[in-house]
Formats: C-alpha cells, sequence, structure tokens
C-alpha cells in the first residue's frame, strides 16, 4: 500500500478496521465500566477474576472507559474538527496520568490522587488493592499516546507513515503486556503476587488486550503491522496464511494445557511422547494445507504470468513479420519531424 502525497490527509479507515477497532475500543470501555460499577455496589468480584485476585483500581477503571470511549469515538470517524481536537487532548492526559502515577511510584514525592479520593483502601495482605500497578501505569502512558498520535498522522504531512507506525507499534506493545499478564492468570500463577509491587489485575490485564489490539486496528492498513498482511503480494499472503495459522496453534495448545491437561500424560512418559507425536502431526497437517492452498495461488498467478508473457511475445513476433513482408515503405518520425 502507497500513502497519499505529503500535501493529503490521510486516506479514510476501511469501514472493516473501523468497526473492529471500534468493537475493541467498546469492550475496553465496557470492562471499565464494569469495575467501577463493582466499586461503587461494593461487589470487588465485578472488577477483579476471583475473590482471591486483585481488583481493578477505580481510577484505572475511569481511565479505561475514557480511552475506550475515545478510540470509539475516533474510530467512528469523529477524528476531525473540533471533536478531534478534544479527543487528541483528553487522551494524552491520560497518558500524562500514567506518567504521574508512574513518578508516584518511583518514590518521588508528589501527591497522591488516589489516597486523596480513596483514603481508606482495602488490602489485600500488604498491598492495597485500589491503586493503580506501576506496569498499569505504564501502559495507560502508552496507550493514552495512540489517539494523539493518530490525530496528527491524519493532518497529513510527510511523517504520516513514521506516525502510523509508531501507533502500530504502542498499540502491539499494549496488547503484548495484556496478554502476558492475562496469561499468568489463566496459568493461575499471577505475576507480581507476593511481592512489595502492587500486581495488574486481570481484568485490567484483559482490558489492555482489547485496547491494545483496537489500537493497531486503528492505524488501518496504512501503517504497521496491518501494512504488511495487507494486497495481493506473494509476501503478504504467506505472512497473513503462516502468521494466522502458527499464532492459532500455539493458543490453542497452551489453552489445552490449561483446560484439557490430562491429555498431555505427563505422568506417562510413553502417552506422553505419543501425544506430543500426535500435536506435531496435525500441527503440521494444518501448516501443510496452508502451505498447499498459498503455494497453490502462487503457482496459478505463475502460469498466468508466463501466459501473458508468451502472447505478447506472439503478437510481437506476428508485427515484425508484418513489417518485414510490407511491400510498402515504413517511414517513423521522431518529433521533430
Amino acid at each position: 500500500m502507497t500513502l497519499p502525497s505529503a500535501n493529503r490527509t490521510a486516506r479514510p479507515l476501511p469501514d472493516a478496521y473501523r468497526k473492529l477497532a471500534s468493537l475493541f475500543g467498546g469492550a475496553a470501555a465496557a470492562l471499565g465500566l464494569l469495575g467501577l460499577l463493582g466499586w461503587i455496589l461494593g461487589m470487588p468480584l465485578l472488577a477483579s477474576v476471583r475473590s482471591s485476585y486483585i481488583p481493578m483500581a477505580p481510577l484505572t477503571a475511569i481511565a479505561f472507559v475514557c480511552l475506550g470511549g475515545l478510540l470509539l469515538v475516533h474510530s467512528m470517524g469523529a477524528s476531525h474538527g473540533r471533536v478531534g481536537i478534544l479527543a487528541a487532548v483528553f487522551s494524552a492526559l491520560l497518558s500524562a496520568y500514567g506518567l504521574y502515577e508512574l513518578v508516584e511510584h518511583l518514590l518521588i514525592p508528589v501527591p497522591s490522587l488516589e489516597e486523596w479520593l480513596f483514603p481508606y483502601l482495602p488490602m489485600l495482605g500488604a498491598i492495597p488493592t485500589g491503586r493503580m500497578s506501576p506496569s498499569t501505569a505504564v501502559l495507560f502512558l502508552l496507550s493514552g499516546a495512540v489517539v494523539p498520535i493518530l490525530f496528527l498522522r491524519e493532518r497529513g504531512g510527510k511523517r504520516q507513515k513514521l506516525l502510523g507506525d509508531l501507533a502500530g507499534c504502542l498499540g502491539i506493545l499494549v496488547a503484548m503486556v495484556g496478554t502476558v499478564v492475562g496469561r499468568s492468570y489463566l496459568h493461575g500463577a499471577p505475576l507480581l503476587y507476593g511481592s512489595h509491587m502492587i500486581p495488574m489485575a486481570g481484568s485490567t490485564a484483559l482490558a489492555f488486550l482489547f485496547l491494545g489490539a483496537g489500537q493497531i486496528l486503528a492505524v488501518g492498513p496504512y501503517g504497521f503491522p496491518s501494512s504488511s498482511f495487507v494486497g495481493p503480494s506473494a509476501r503478504a499472503r504467506l505472512l497473513r496464511a503462516f502468521v494466522s495459522t502458527t499464532v492459532g496453534v500455539v493458543i490453542a495448545i497452551d489453552l489445552l494445557h490449561v483446560y484439557v491437561y490430562w491429555i498431555f500424560f505427563k505422568g506417562n512418559a510413553v502417552m506422553s511422547s505419543v501425544s506430543a507425536i500426535a500435536f506435531a502431526v496435525i500441527s503440521g497437517a494444518l501448516i501443510a494445507r496452508v502451505a498447499l492452498k498459498v503455494g497453490g495461488d502462487m503457482d496459478r498467478s505463475e502460469e498466468v504470468r508466463k501466459r501473458t508473457e508468451e502472447a505478447l511475445r506472439s503478437s510481437s513476433d506476428t508485427l515484425q513479420a508484418l513489417v518485414n513482408s510490407s511491400p510498402l515503405a515504413i517511414v517513423t518520425f521522431d518529433k521533430d519531424g
């Protein structure tokens, strides 16, 4: 895909990207709203995965409602004029708040907004459950910068591709950290529990996964990483086929390890080897099927190219033969006569 020239604004977001980005932004906002209701109604389970885990902090929940809503507004096309400016400024303020929280956690003496709003926070051991985690603050610092960057990209200029790639990279970082923390909860070994640092809540990790995915989609097919997967080129087709298949296989096996762990026969070396071979065969068969499909498409494209070249060569030979056998003189003139 090529970007517009420097004196034009960025291309509009395709409908599929716009709708999916709006869906993921709405999902992140919904998780934040659910966590906020848990604190308002005195039901912490609404803000947590289970009662023994730390819940989403109230200000974290408010930030998710705002960032998810801003992504929804931006993706629905309200990224121009005053609405776009207000969305970019408000998102930048949320990014600055993430930086403020991070500074506070680094033991720099600054007033704590959470302690001022909630002076008697509940505790989980030695950890206050209503405080924002330092890792959460870092991700708010990154994710809050995405909408302003996209706003600047849509103003046009020579740095459109650079800004789009930067926004995509930030979205990837946010989604990846959310996935890692969420996976630790999935395996029953959440990160940072038992330490003196406030851990990220499981619902917070899921909201960051949704928010990061929505921000990647909001970049559209004109920036990293989507730009590598779109188009009819052989590279794009191979990436679409193999990356999606590989990620799907890895996620499926990981979920089987959690929920259907007995099929791996960890206590029986022989059966464990058999199950490993079976999964290798299944994974190999899936990837081979994808390779055959993509390879077949590429072979057909190559055959079409060869037939086109042969037709052009035959037409050229025919015209040359007509010129050589013509009884009339054939004269050419340049532009000066």
